[in-house]
């Protein structure tokens, strides 16, 4: 990141708006209470969002365009759809603003792919090609690259569950679990079945009983998780983070496992997800109450 970039992102606001993610919007990446940088929504898939990344205004060129943002003071900056790439929705911090509108992100989509112009409205950068702007083009991706790498839900030792399936196919059962991390039946079913984080020791205990532990570890899923990664929950999830001195990957999938255990007693008919919502607003509040 050069230090353009990183005075930039250094000036990003750490609260504000929190719209539901949608393409046009510009949004703070934010990852262990740090920002990292700024995006525009290209899309939404679920928990994975399609990012542009957002630079201070530099040499570019198509399709590269600038936006204004109130935020910003309405100063120039460039946005890169040629560097986009895919980030989880749990990094996105607050909403800047939607400096433009989905059939305008659209448009910017398809002119980049077929090299024709941008739409109306969007305020293109230069169409001459310089070493100057090739060069900022190579940092745009590196910037784009840096801002994708943090993922939740993942597969990383702390934060990670275990795939009953591929345990099973190891040689070990939830009884041979239990025995050898010394749990009571009940939670070693829990954790076997999937819906228990194991622990960095509880991981140095199976590695020792000759367990490969990053082949039966796989990402938290379900309701529960598509719903921790909504923004709504950032802020509470990053103070616990810090009480706790732990990092942001671990603090989530901890609430993931205190939420995922009431997932059976879910009431028949209601949203999932808004179950999830309100499971998830519940633990935190339980969690944080020492701290308040």
């Amino acid at each position: 990141m050069d230090l353009s970039v990183r005075d930039f992102t250094q000036g990003l606001p750490r609260d504000g708006a929190l719209p539901t993610p949608a393409p046009g919007q510009v949004w703070t990446v934010t990852v262990n209470g740090e920002n990292k940088g700024a995006v525009l929504i290209a899309s939404v898939r679920g928990i994975v969002v399609t990012a542009w990344p957002v630079t201070p205004l530099r040499a570019a060129v198509a399709p590269a365009f600038i936006v204004r943002l109130e935020s910003f003071n309405s100063e120039a900056l460039v946005v890169w759809p040629e560097a986009e790439f895919g980030l989880t929705r749990a990094a996105l911090g607050c909403s800047l603003g939607a400096p433009l509108t989905a059939e305008q992100v659209e448009g910017v989509a398809r002119a980049a792919a077929a090299g024709i112009d941008l739409p109306s409205g969007v305020e293109m950068c230069s169409i001459v090609e310089t070493e100057e702007a090739l060069d900022a083009l190579d940092q745009a991706c590196l910037y784009a690259w840096d801002l994708g790498a943090w993922v939740w839900p993942s597969a990383e030792q702390g934060a990670g569950v275990l795939d009953e399936e591929i345990l099973s196919a190891s040689g070990v059962d939830a009884e041979r679990l239990g025995r050898d991390l010394s749990l009571r039946c009940g939670t070693a079913r829990l954790m076997f079945e999937g819906n228990l984080v194991p622990d960095l020791d509880q991981l140095r205990i199976l590695v020792d009983q000759g367990v490969d532990v990053d082949s039966v570890l796989r990402p938290p899923s379900g309701s529960e998780a598509e719903a921790l990664t909504d923004p709504r929950h950032k802020a509470k999830v990053t103070k616990l983070a810090a009480v706790r001195n732990v990092d942001e990957s671990t603090v989530r999938s901890m609430i993931w496992g205190q939420v995922v255990g009431k997932a059976a007693r879910q009431t028949v008919g209601r949203d999932p997800i808004r179950e999830a919502h309100e499971k998830i607003d519940a633990a935190l509040q339980k969690l944080l109450e020492p701290c308040d």
